[in-house]
């Protein structure tokens, strides 16, 4: 439902798009489109992304977990698994022009874009104020949990584990592969609180 009018778009641009079954679009097996819904009170927010003219390194750059396995072959791996639509149309189309075009299509020749009035823009700052600036909308419902990160930085490898309650580090370790552990040490211990 919320996906077939992107394939039948892109059939307008002689691209045979099809949907895997789980959550993306590909062309050729080759996936361009992640998909996720989230269902709340009988309303469905779907929302999806589209590879058009992404630059694949800095897409594995950014979204590896691992930021120390050998990027070379994640960039392979993710090459063979996903595509760029710029590369299967049969005339070239900038990244706007191809937007237009889809909005066009899906809209129809009578849609019509909404154009937010005054009266929006306030409404919209009222509700960011309301639910998402305050520091506990963001932040303060967040369970109990705990997380590492690694960096590598000039003086070496850097990892920092922390432990997270009612918003609060109740504990904290640094370590990596540097001279120095007293200052990590005190690092960890001003973390916590």
């Amino acid at each position: 439902e919320f996906i077939a009018p992107i394939i039948d778009a892109l059939k307008t641009f002689e691209v045979e798009a099809e949907f895997n079954g789980r959550n993306d679009l590909v062309i050729g097996g080759r996936k361009f489109s992640g998909n996720a819904q989230y269902k709340l009170k009988g309303n469905t927010i779907h929302h999806g992304s589209i590879l058009f003219d992404t630059n694949i390194e800095e897409m594995v750059a950014s979204t590896t977990v691992d930021p120390y396995k050998i990027i070379s072959k994640s960039i392979k791996s993710v090459r063979e698994r996903v595509t760029n639509i710029k590369d299967h149309l049969k005339q070239p189309l900038t990244a706007e022009e191809f937007s237009h075009q889809m909005v066009t299509y899906i809209l129809g020749e009578k849609g019509q874009r909404y154009q937010l009035t005054k009266s929006d823009h306030r409404r919209i700052l009222e509700i960011a104020d309301e639910k998402f600036r305050p520091w506990q909308a963001r932040f303060g419902a967040n369970p109990k949990f705990s997380m590492t990160k690694v960096g590598r930085f000039a003086g070496g490898k850097l990892s920092i584990s922390l432990d997270v309650k009612k918003n609060t580090i109740t504990s904290a370790q640094v370590n990596g592969d540097f001279f120095g552990n007293d200052r990590a040490q005190d690092l960890a211990e001003t973390l916590v609180g």
